[in-house]
């Protein structure tokens, strides 16, 4: 993770931002999903920063992807922007916004802001068109499968047996039906 070493500032909001929201993301949809969107907005993100002339340090782009994903997920989510404006994450997201392009209009010094501002409509762009769900790569499929992750082995024989009242006893049932049920374990009831 690169960032310019004229102050700390930068990286520290971002990785702030990736704390607080990227965890939230990845919890609700999945490690291998929260990967895809990562990537993904980090390569939007640095496709926009091309068109700044200067190279391109840090994932800022790709953070501000996690944000709009969040944004889009929990969009009233009361947040304390810059440590002590309440602000709801919808709002939040456009007030980034603004000033991203506010920078990337006036100059920006050693700031990315079309990095960021690509790495934000990647986000917003994905998660309202789905194509976040597109299985680029998956994590989830390296994993080996657990004993516990396979379906069970079904019994070979089933026995079709009739709803009788009890008071009828066993006697429509066939030969050996009495002692297949016998030998079958019983459900436990609800006071166990």
């Amino acid at each position: 993770f690169l960032h310019s070493p004229s102050g700390i500032m930068h990286v520290a909001f971002n990785m702030l931002l990736l704390w607080m929201m990227g965890r939230e993301v990845e919890m609700t949809l999945g490690s291998g999903t929260f990967l895809r969107l990562y990537f993904l907005t980090g390569i939007v993100a640095g496709i926009c920063s091309l068109f700044t002339g200067s190279p391109v340090l840090g994932a800022s782009g790709a953070v501000l992807g996690i944000l709009a994903v969040y944004g889009h997920l929990f969009p009233d989510r009361m947040i304390l922007a810059f440590f002590f404006i309440p602000m709801k994450v919808k709002h939040f997201i456009w007030v980034i916004a603004a000033m991203d392009l506010l920078g990337a209009i006036n100059g920006g010094g050693n700031i990315a802001h079309l990095a960021h501002i690509g790495g934000l409509f990647a986000g917003i762009v994905m998660m309202r068109t789905g194509w976040y769900r597109k299985r680029l790569f998956d994590v989830e499929r390296w994993k080996r499968p657990r004993d516990l992750d396979r379906p069970r082995r079904q019994p070979d024989r089933v026995p079709h047996l009739p709803a009788k009242p009890p008071r009828e006893g066993t006697t429509p049932f066939k030969n050996d039906e009495p002692e297949f049920l016998a030998r079958l374990p019983r459900p436990r009831s609800p006071a166990d």
